[in-house]
């Protein structure tokens, strides 16, 4: 009957078709259209219709494959095969992408974690301990129907999918895909690389704070102790060790004791410490410390720092050996007096040359070596009394050293440090300067001479006999101009000739001057 339900008859019998069919957004699909087995009629040929696009797709295995263009909006798919005819309604959404994915880790018994460890694995790559149990777990954009890791189903809960616990015990690679409720599924598989590796040993450093190799038995020594480890540190300490010596040291000493103690769970561990040796009944030698840490695994044991090595003294001991030390200084402090008097030497010949003698290049060069001498044996000083000051802080420390002798000390350094930062850096000055000056013997280039109007002023003084001063006739420049007049008081005393000295000679006068007061404040203190 007219406008009646029943389905028309067609010799070509496709397969149902939905009414509507989700699409990914933007992207190219194939849609198949499958004949069924009893169709009396198989055209070699189907046509399709979307967005103003012919398409056609040949006959292969009793299907039609279609490349159709990507969608970025919703519309019609019009089907055609020989005299059947279908229509589907085009969905356009987004592919349903990861949003998070993790590794739940069950770590072995020995480690006595109280719980699962959660790591990130987004990356593509994880690093699981040899021993461990792992569950992957892993949220998408879009509730899902389907999942599966390597093939194999994976339970799905809304959005999120998981897998059953995989045992770690070598690297594995893991595929996971999955579909959504739209019927999409992601562009590519998820891949993880599991990695599978042992457990690491602690790390531990030991540092000085106040670092000096030769202490006290009473002395507070402080150090700072760090340590770290891959998932937990069971505690850490400090351990001494005597240095053995055949004459000094036959019988040495050991000890340690615990700095903190750890749990599973901590990943670092330390801070300040102090050793003592006194405190700890060690008597007086040279010790190795070192910083320890030990973890969780079996059998593994302490796992040591690099050693420092320090000298523990009596107070006894020490006064001897500052004595020792002070010598070996005053020693160093002479070889710089030394070779500050050769430089001395060396200057006063130098100023004792002839005016004309020091513009002479060889000259100039000495002068120069003489200043950059001078410059290195400051800086020489300065470190003999950086070494000074270092024993005067020893020396404070020892009941056994009197603070007058101390206080002496301390004083002779303040010399020693003002004529290293002060005094030899002036007379290297004045010598660079003596190089650079030019003497004034050297005839100095003249131009032409501006005639002058001079009113002469006669002066309380008798007139100087100067012939070169009046003006002579006949002498008139080639380009001559006249300038303002100006007043001379006739009369002013007039230096002897010959007793001007030399533009370098006053800054290498200077310097022997300078150097040699140095030299008497030097002597001071030796």
């Amino acid at each position: 009957l007219p406008w009646s339900g029943i389905d028309r008859y067609t010799f070509a019998s496709v397969q149902p078709v939905p009414e509507s069919l989700v699409v990914p957004h933007g992207e190219d699909v194939q849609f198949q259209l499958l004949l069924q087995q009893q169709s009396r009629w198989r055209p070699q040929q189907a046509s399709a219709a979307v967005a103003g696009r012919q398409l056609a797709a040949p006959l292969n295995a009793d299907q039609y494959t279609f490349s159709l263009p990507a969608r970025t909006q919703m519309d019609t798919l019009q089907l055609r095969v020989g005299d059947w005819t279908g229509q589907i309604q085009l969905q356009v959404a987004e592919r349903p992408e990861l949003k998070s994915a993790a590794a739940l880790v069950t770590l072995p018994a020995y480690l006595q974690y109280s719980r699962p460890v959660r790591m990130d694995i987004r990356g593509g790559a994880v690093s699981i301990l040899t021993g461990s149990h792992a569950t992957i777990e892993a949220e998408v954009t879009r509730d899902l129907t389907s999942a599966s890791i390597n093939g194999q189903p994976a339970a799905v809960r809304n959005s999120v999918l998981q897998s059953a616990q995989l045992p770690i015990n070598a690297p594995e690679s893991l595929e996971l895909q999955w579909q959504d409720v739209l019927g999409l599924a992601a562009r590519n598989a998820f891949k993880v690389q599991v990695n599978a590796v042992a457990d690491r040993q602690p790390e531990v450093q030991l540092r000085a704070l106040e670092p000096q190799a030769v202490v006290l038995d009473t002395d507070a020594v402080k150090f700072d102790l760090q340590s770290r480890d891959d998932f937990g540190l069971r505690q850490v300490g400090l351990e001494w060790r005597g240095v053995p010596d055949p004459v000094n040291n036959p019988e040495p000493q050991t000890g340690s004791r615990i700095v903190e103690t750890g749990s599973p769970e901590l990943l670092k561990a330390g801070g300040q410490t102090v050793f003592c040796a006194a405190t700890e009944h060690v008597p007086a030698q040279t010790l190795e410390l070192r910083a320890w840490a030990e973890d969780y695994l079996d059998g593994r044991g302490r796992i040591y720092s690099s050693p420092i090595v320090i000298h523990v003294m009596t107070a006894e001991q020490h006064a001897v050996w500052l004595m020792e030390q002070l010598r070996r200084w005053a020693g160093t402090a002479d070889d710089v007096y030394e070779e500050e008097m050769r430089l001395h030497d060396v200057n006063r010949q130098i100023r004792q040359m002839a005016p004309e003698q020091f513009d002479q290049p060889t000259v100039r060069r000495q002068i120069e070596q003489q200043a950059a001498a001078e410059k290195a044996n400051g800086q020489r000083l300065d470190a003999v009394v950086m070494q000074g000051e270092d024993l005067i802080r020893q020396a404070m420390r020892n009941r056994e050293i009197l603070a007058g002798h101390v206080e002496t000390w301390a004083q002779g350094l303040q010399k020693l440090q003002d004529i290293s930062q002060n005094r030899m850096p002036s007379v290297s000055r004045l010598l660079s300067q003596a190089a650079a000056s030019r003497s004034s013997s050297q005839p100095q280039p003249k131009g032409n001479q501006v005639p002058q109007i001079t009113d002469v002023e006669s002066g309380f003084n008798p007139p100087a006999d100067n012939a070169a001063a009046q003006q002579q006739p006949g002498n008139k420049p080639a380009n001559s101009r006249l300038g303002l007049p100006s007043t001379v008081v006739q009369g002013g005393p007039q230096p002897p000739p010959g007793q001007t000295p030399p533009a370098a000679d006053q800054p290498m006068d200077q310097s022997v001057h300078q150097q040699a007061d140095l030299l008497a404040e030097f002597l001071k203190v030796r």
